[in-house]
């Protein structure tokens, strides 16, 4: 089913989407969130997935810490995301892992949608119908654009295996990637992304490098060098 989204195109909305658990997606969406927040941004995170976890990190923040909103939203996202256009700079969406109206209406409303990924072709194909959905709405809406972000990566080459699943998908990959590091693990128990929890630990500057492409992206610098 068809979801308009009728927004102010100044706002910057990104949803970070994947249909298995243990991806890092909410992970990802606080920390970006989190990097943006403190690059002087007027950012809210809104949660989309019905397990809250972005919503119950949020709530491990100490009182009269400077952060930014978290917010649940439901089945209506498009028009939830749509009414908050005035008021932010950049909306991140974490989104619903399977195909529903809340991911459907997530995407209409994206300008970015980022899938997170572990590095093996199994964790790849287990995104295929969360991609398909995103192929489905990018026929519509004919600005978004999809990357995938490997998480758990490690410094040697990709596996044959793990290079032809991501081909498969037709999305580019990012350059830059996480790895797996003690800093992602911990931030949440203070409600914190890393760029705030450690600021100088190399889960930071990971964060950094993924918000820097990003940015380079949205703004259509890198599509042109590509």
């Amino acid at each position: 089913q068809r979801q308009m989204c009728i927004r102010d195109r100044r706002m910057t909305v990104i949803s970070i989407a994947g249909s298995k658990g243990g991806v890092g997606k909410t992970t990802v969406a606080y920390c970006l969130a989190t990097e943006w927040h403190l690059r002087g941004h007027k950012v809210l995170l809104a949660d989309a997935d019905p397990q809250l976890s972005a919503m119950r990190w949020s709530e491990r923040l100490g009182e009269g810490a400077s952060s930014f909103p978290v917010i649940a939203v439901g089945d209506r996202a498009h028009v939830d995301i749509a009414h908050m256009s005035e008021h932010y700079d950049i909306v991140i969406v974490d989104t619903a892992g399977r195909k529903s109206s809340r991911l459907v209406g997530a995407l209409s409303c994206s300008d970015l949608a980022i899938f997170p990924s572990l590095p093996s072709p199994m964790d790849v194909w287990a995104m295929a119908a969360t991609i398909e959905v995103f192929h489905e709405v990018q026929a519509m809406v004919h600005t978004l654009k999809g990357r995938i972000l490997l998480n758990g990566a490690q410094r040697t080459a990709l596996s044959a295996g793990a290079a032809e699943a991501l081909a498969e998908t037709e999305l580019p990959l990012l350059r830059s990637s996480l790895r797996r590091l003690v800093a992602y693990s911990e931030a949440p128990t203070a409600g914190l992304g890393v760029t705030a929890y450690a600021p100088g630990s190399e889960a930071a500057q990971e964060i950094r490098a993924v918000t820097d492409e990003l940015e380079s992206i949205l703004s259509g610098e890198q599509n042109a060098q590509e």
